[in-house]
């Protein structure tokens, strides 16, 4: 599986993305992903966290991407996407794997060049629809506004240090707070959806008018 705007890296990625999978114990598997100049600064740190250059085969958790990944076709058959959800249908099908005791790995030597060609409003609208989904997935999981806050202003921060050593500070100052300030109102927004529709609901049935 690949996203339509992922680019393979090399000629290898294919051979380097499906090999591991001659292990039994190992019923998904997904690679890395980079940005390239065209891709904005703190996506490409985004990249950096969840897409190290070192392999992990089989990985503790259940995160995975499937913008670039692979997996039998009878586990696929038995484990289809569940198409009901806003985003991470792959978390979801990944969580319902290591319920059944299957294992996921990550591939580095299998990377893509992910590239999005997004707005701001696009950003912030991705985070929110994985938000939403993030609530269905992981109901433990709770942002409130100091977390936005907090969350936003460590960000800013270390990009902006990054984005120091790269000599290149003033010039991504702008692109680094709208793309923080996009990602964490999104996250925000969508980890609360749940709870405005239970406002809206309570208002409906139990207010006096």
């Amino acid at each position: 599986m690949v996203s339509g705007h992922c680019i393979p890296i090399n000629e290898n990625w294919l051979n380097n993305l499906v090999s591991p999978l001659a292990d039994d114990k190992l019923a998904l598997v997904y690679g890395r992903q980079v940005g390239n100049e065209s891709s904005h600064f703190s996506e490409c740190r985004i990249f950096e966290k969840y897409y190290p250059d070192i392999s992990r085969l089989p990985q503790e958790g259940f995160f995975c991407n499937n913008a670039n990944s692979a997996m039998r076709r009878g586990t696929w058959l038995q484990n289809p996407f569940d198409e009901s959800i806003t985003g991470l249908e792959d978390m979801r099908l990944a969580k319902q794997l290591t319920a059944k005791g299957l294992l996921i790995g990550y591939v580095a030597s299998a990377g893509v060049y992910h590239l999005h060609d997004e707005t701001w409003t696009h950003i912030r609208n991705r985070f929110e629809r994985e938000a939403i989904a993030l609530q269905y997935i992981m109901p433990e999981l709770h942002l409130t506004l100091i977390d936005f806050l907090r969350y936003t202003a460590s960000s800013v921060f270390l990009d902006l240090l990054a984005a120091t050593k790269s000599g290149k500070f003033w010039q991504l100052v702008p692109e680094v707070i709208m793309y923080r300030v996009a990602q964490y109102w999104g996250s925000y927004s969508g980890n609360h959806y749940h709870r405005k529709l239970s406002r809206e609901r309570k208002e409906r049935y139990f207010y006096p008018r």
